[in-house]
């Protein structure tokens, strides 16, 4: 029987970011297309829980390496060994073992680990040594796939500028939006949120951290002007502490009394996203490089006009439900916030535009790629097999001397 193993193995991780929830919220969809038996999930041991009740229809393994990379070399190599033949792996988190007698997919977010990044140094050491990891791996497993699946056309054409591969061997499988980003109607779950994590109504929210990337050190700049012109708005940092928010601004040059308007979030559960989105006025998302940008599609599909950039793959995602903003003129980008805010009837275009756009990311479409997917790949390497067979049973054979 075919049957196809996924690999996720820090879905068990504490606190789920991009790869965790792309993982889980594909496999929850998969499973309506899957027959029992078909998929097994391999993760490593973990404290967190929350999801695998809706994974009912498959098949979840749990190992105990702690270790990311010697799981991933070592073991997981070691219990792929002993599949049946007719077994396809999909890694879902840019790398795979280098090693293995399996057929493998591999989705490869992005290549930015390859690049050197201005604000290298800013980033963690967990960071930059699992960019190093990536770095070393990527490149070969890429080479050995069946099939490199990203999220964009976008990162398609960065990873064929990077890597040593051919066009056909990229295929672009966008990401979809899961069903609890919607417009919230029930005024007890949004006062909750407001509660939850101490906030007012009708603030700017910006999803920061310290890579580089996302470009909070602009959106700092930018709010510095939008606290002048309008003292009583907020700004809203997820992923950022007290203490990191202060040594920007300290580094920056900051006026210190824009302190008094920002509020960090230092980690938000994604169940609570939904409800930040809805009580935001304007979801600020200037990016300097994403290979997909699925906040931009969260956002727009809880009704909340989008101010993001013409950077990477930003556009190909946004589309025209966005206004856009120069990446990192400080001036632009609180004139753009300014003008969503005075102006209510193209905010609303944005977001009636906004509605639109998000229909065209699903997590059930997704899950239908991969399968389809899984299938071509699994056809290929049996008929590979079979003409290798025939051909030893053409070959002449070799009578001794």
């Amino acid at each position: 029987m075919t049957k196809i193993i996924i690999e996720a193995q820090r879905l068990k991780r504490k606190h789920r970011h991009g790869i965790e929830i792309f993982s889980l919220e594909l496999l929850k969809s998969m499973q309506g297309w899957t027959k029992p038996g078909m998929v097994e999930v391999w993760m490593r041991q973990g404290p967190n829980e929350a999801g695998f009740a809706d994974l009912n229809r498959l098949d979840l393994r749990t190992f105990g390496h702690p270790s990311y990379p010697l799981f991933e070399q070592v073991s997981l190599p070691y219990f792929l060994h002993r599949q049946q033949p007719d077994t396809l792996l999909h890694c879902t988190g840019n790398t795979a073992p280098l090693w293995g007698n399996l057929p493998f997919v591999v989705t490869l977010h992005d290549v930015i680990f390859m690049d050197r990044v201005a604000g290298q140094r800013q980033r963690t050491w967990y960071q930059q040594w699992g960019n190093r990891y990536r770095k070393w791996v990527a490149p070969t497993a890429a080479q050995a796939a069946q099939k490199v699946v990203t999220v964009s056309e976008t990162e398609k054409k960065n990873i064929l500028n990077r890597l040593p591969l051919k066009e056909h061997q990229v295929q672009v499988i966008y990401n979809g939006c899961h069903e609890k980003f919607r417009p919230i109607r029930e005024q007890a779950s949004l006062l909750a949120t407001l509660q939850k994590y101490e906030l007012s109504p009708g603030f700017i929210l910006h999803l920061a951290n310290t890579d580089p990337k996302k470009n909070t050190e602009t959106v700092l700049r930018a709010f510095e002007h939008i606290h002048h012109h309008n003292p009583l708005l907020d700004l809203v940092l997820v992923n950022c502490s007290p203490k990191q928010l202060e040594k920007q601004v300290r580094n920056l040059g900051l006026t210190p009394s824009i302190l008094e308007g920002i509020r960090c979030l230092p980690y938000v559960d994604n169940d609570d996203l939904p409800g930040l989105y809805n009580l935001a006025d304007v979801f600020l998302f200037p990016s300097l490089q994403e290979s997909f940008g699925l906040p931009l599609i969260e956002a727009m599909a809880c009704g909340t006009p989008v101010v993001t950039c013409r950077t990477s793959c930003l556009p190909e995602i946004a589309g025209n439900a966005a206004h856009y903003v120069h990446a990192k003129d400080p001036n632009a980008m609180a004139e753009g916030v300014l003008h969503m805010l005075a102006d209510d009837d193209y905010a609303e275009e944005l977001v009636h535009r906004g509605f639109g756009r998000r229909e065209f990311f699903t997590w059930d479409r997704a899950a239908q790629a991969y399968l389809e997917l899984y299938e071509e790949c699994l056809f290929s390497v049996n008929q590979r097999k079979s003409h290798s067979f025939i051909r030893s049973l053409s070959t002449p054979a070799t009578r001794p001397g």
